[in-house]
């Protein structure tokens, strides 16, 4: 299956702008420990400040952003 045969959708979460989320593997794949997730911002997009009880990582396929953790603001770029 190609991620675009999966349905992009917005997120429900307070505070994200101009973005979509792909759930590519949830725990419907069998996957009880782990999630992954295709975020698709545009321009100006965002995902609000939040916390998992989990570890979250984060891969850069094209463009630039900036990711905010506790520990400040980190510049990303394409391949980080």
């Amino acid at each position: 299956m190609h991620y675009t045969d999966i349905k992009a959708e917005i997120p429900d979460e307070r505070g994200a702008e101009n973005v979509t989320i792909r759930w590519l593997i949830t725990k419907k794949d069998g996957a009880r420990n782990f999630a992954m997730r295709l975020f698709e911002l545009q321009k100006g997009g965002c995902s609000p400040w939040h916390q998992h009880d989990w570890e979250h990582e984060v891969f850069v396929l094209e463009g630039r952003g900036k990711l905010v953790t506790e520990r400040g603001e980190e510049e990303l770029k394409q391949g980080d």
